[in-house]
């Protein structure tokens, strides 16, 4: 019998943080999804989103720094700690979630299994 606490869990996080949205300039709830292949974040306020797209996973022998110092950034970095098990080593620990305005970045602090989204279309909703 397989005990599906041992199982690598399939990630599907969602995250709130209040801050200034891109679109309408004022502080609200972004919401923010995570799945395996792509990322949102939606302003409650105006509904105007951002879609990052995965653009790598890989493992490596040293945790990676995600500031990327080529782009001069207008917004807050988000910082966030969610609990799961890595699909690559299987220990249930804190990953460390990094969000800006360019990338998205989710880390296993136990082996550095790493999953790494690029922004790829903003959409922002029509006013009536």
């Amino acid at each position: 019998m397989v005990n599906m606490a041992d199982e690598p869990e399939i990630m599907r996080w969602e995250l709130q943080k209040e801050s200034r949205c891109y679109n309408c300039h004022k502080d609200a709830i972004q919401i923010i999804q995570i799945l395996p292949t792509e990322t949102t974040v939606t302003c409650s306020n105006c509904g105007a989103r951002r879609y990052y797209t995965i653009h790598g996973i890989y493992a490596s022998d040293k945790k990676t720094s995600f500031e990327d110092t080529r782009f001069k950034r207008k917004y807050d970095r988000w910082e966030f700690i969610r609990t799961a098990r890595c699909s690559n080593c299987g220990n249930k620990t804190d990953h460390e979630i990094v969000i800006d305005e360019y990338r998205t970045g989710i880390v296993c602090p136990s082996c550095f299994y790493t999953h790494v989204y690029n922004i790829s279309m903003y959409d922002k909703p029509k006013i009536e």
